[in-house]
């Protein structure tokens, strides 16, 4: 997958940006700072065990 994209950080820390995949669709998005997790996320399990029979 490859396309192009843009962002920028706005006054109020957010970031806002566009993003175009080559040969498909354009999607917008906003992102915003969060704290830290008092916890740590858990690692996802392995592909391997998921499709493993």
């Amino acid at each position: 997958m490859s396309g192009t994209g843009r962002v920028s950080l706005g006054r109020d820390g957010r970031l806002r940006g566009t993003i175009k995949i080559k040969d498909g669709d354009e999607s917008t998005f906003v992102a915003i700072k969060t704290k830290e997790p008092e916890t740590p996320i858990p690692d996802p399990p392995s592909y391997r065990d998921k499709w493993r029979r």
